[in-house]
Order: structure tokens, then C-alpha cells, then sequence
């Protein structure tokens, strides 16, 4: 994992150059749509993009999953919106 880290009105697209999956996951007749990643713990300043849905500071909602094929597809993004540097990792 390399960590993402975005600066004051900035927006970073996520990819599988951050989140790199070890597992050969294919040899198991996993599909990229079937390997799941859980946010945690949303950003304290800004947004994480999935497509076209926000998971915004202080989120709670269940709906904090993306997949790899979200990251293949370019659908992950982070979004900083604080007047402070912000050096974050996804997880």
C-alpha cells in the first residue's frame, strides 16, 4: 500500500498503485468485481469518491465499500477540502 496524500482543494485518483492485492485471487475464480475494500475510517478533511458517491467526513453509512475493479476503472478518487496538509492513507 503507498500511502495517498492530498493537499488543500486537491483531488487524487486512487488506483492499484496504492492498494496492490498480493493474493492471486484469479487462481480462486475471483473476479476483480468480487475482491472488496472497507473504509474504515472515512477522511477527517474531505471525501472519498466512488464513482458518483461521496463518503464524506464523519460518514457512517454502511456504504463504504469499493473493489478492485472500482480502483481498476478509475472510479476512486480523494478529495481534500481542509486548509491543512493532510498526508492520509487508504485502507
Amino acid at each position: 500500500m503507498n500511502p495517498v496524500q492530498v493537499m488543500e482543494g486537491e483531488n487524487i485518483l486512487v488506483t492499484t498503485d496504492n492498494i496492490n492485492v498480493i493474493l492471486d485471487y484469479a487462481k480462486y475464480g475471483i473476479r476483480d468485481s468480487g475482491v472488496s475494500f472497507h473504509v474504515a475510517q472515512p477522511p477527517r478533511h474531505g471525501t472519498i469518491n466512488i464513482g458518483s458517491n461521496d463518503l464524506a467526513s464523519g460518514n457512517t453509512d454502511l456504504n463504504t465499500v469499493f473493489t478492485l475493479l472500482d480502483l481498476s476503472n478509475d472510479k476512486v478518487k480523494r478529495n481534500h477540502t481542509s486548509r491543512r496538509f493532510l498526508g492520509s492513507a487508504s485502507k
